[in-house]
C-alpha cells in the first residue's frame, strides 16, 4: 500500500491563504463573514492535500482537522507578521500626515505612545494566542467542512460490462435487429 502523501506543504499553503486574508488590511474584512477567510485556508488545505492523495482512498475527518489545525498555526503566525508589518507602515504615513499638516504638538505627543515599536512586546504575543486560538478553531471547522465536500474516494469511471443481447426467435421480419 503507498504512502498518503505529506500533509505539510498543503497545510502551508491553506496557512499563507490564511495568513494573507487575515493580514493585510481591507482583505481581513473577509473573515466578518464567521472568519470565512481562515476556515477557506482550512478548506485549501483539504482540497490540496485530497488533489495529491491517490483518487481511490477516502480521507478521515481526523485528516480535515489535522490539515485545519496546521493550516491555522500556520496562518496565525504569518497574520501577526503582517499585521505588525502593516501597522508599522501606517503609522509611519499618519504620523507624516499629523506632523505635516496639522502641526500641533499636543497631537503629536499623544500619537507617538502609541509607536508600533512601543506596543511590539506583550502586546504582539497577545495578539498572536489570540489569533492562535482562533485561526486553528475555524481552520479545523474549514478542513472539517472540506473533508466533507472533497474528502470521498473517487472512483475511476468503468464502463458497465458488456451484456449479451438476447435472441429473438420469433421475428417477424427480415429486418436485422437494432
Amino acid at each position: 500500500m503507498p504512502q498518503p502523501p505529506s500533509k505539510l506543504m498543503p497545510a502551508v499553503y491553506g496557512g499563507l491563504a490564511i495568513g494573507i486574508i487575515s493580514g493585510v488590511p481591507f482583505l481581513s474584512w473577509i473573515n466578518c463573514a464567521c472568519c470565512a477567510g481562515v476556515m477557506g485556508g482550512g478548506f485549501l488545505a483539504v482540497y490540496l492535500f485530497r488533489r495529491e492523495l491517490d483518487s481511490r482512498y477516502h480521507m478521515d475527518f481526523s485528516d480535515g482537522a489535522q490539515l485545519g489545525l496546521l493550516a491555522g498555526l500556520f496562518g496565525a503566525v504569518i497574520a501577526t507578521a503582517l499585521s505588525q508589518v502593516f501597522a508599522t507602515v501606517s503609522y509611519e504615513m499618519v504620523h507624516n500626515i499629523i506632523t505635516t499638516y496639522l502641526q500641533d504638538p499636543e497631537m503629536e505627543e499623544m500619537f507617538d505612545r502609541f509607536r508600533p515599536d512601543m506596543l511590539t512586546g506583550g502586546l504582539l504575543f497577545f495578539g498572536f494566542l489570540i489569533n492562535l486560538v482562533f485561526y486553528t478553531l475555524f481552520g479545523l471547522l474549514g478542513g472539517l467542512v472540506g473533508v466533507s465536500l472533497v474528502g470521498k474516494a473517487r472512483l475511476p469511471y468503468e464502463p458497465p460490462p458488456d451484456q449479451p443481447m438476447p435472441e429473438d426467435t420469433k421475428r417477424d421480419s427480415g429486418a436485422p435487429p437494432l
